[in-house]
């Protein structure tokens, strides 16, 4: 009798992703060193009017999808905080962008972990399955 069923290896990679983007997030510093390439404010802002149902400015490029969520996830935290959502997200900035980082990483975990399942159930091989999961980690440089 098995210990512990293959399926709960799926957990290992995803796990990981986690692991490797929180020593990285904490390592980064905060977002306004633009330490690296993305636009971190410029999502943060136009998520901002997404959810104020004003226009976005920043369009240009495939973070479109990041401004929606952004835009997503403010709207849902309207009603746990007092006054103006604008002025409470201009206020700490940082907060609400660490927030969002979070959201994004929980994400893409739970996708990478959907992804390794996908692959167990349609070959239930899972070598393969976590060889998939782990080819995330050859774009590394790319992410």
């Amino acid at each position: 009798m098995k210990i512990l069923s293959e399926r709960y290896y799926l957990y290992c990679v995803p796990a990981a992703l986690l692991l490797l983007t929180l020593v990285f997030r904490l390592s980064a510093g905060p977002f306004w060193l633009a330490g690296d390439s993305d636009p971190d404010y410029p999502y943060l802002l136009n998520s901002l009017n997404l959810s104020k149902g004003q226009a976005i400015g920043h369009i240009d490029h495939p973070g479109t999808p990041v401004q929606m969520l952004g835009a997503l996830f403010l709207t849902l935290s309207k009603p746990f905080g007092s006054g103006d959502l604008t002025h409470r997200v201009l206020s700490n900035p940082e907060t609400f962008l660490v927030i969002l980082a979070s959201i994004l990483s929980i994400l893409a975990a739970c996708l990478l972990w959907y992804l390794g399942a996908s692959v167990y159930a349609a070959y239930g091989s899972l070598f393969i399955a976590l060889c998939t999961q782990l080819s995330l980690f050859c774009l590394w440089a790319e992410l």
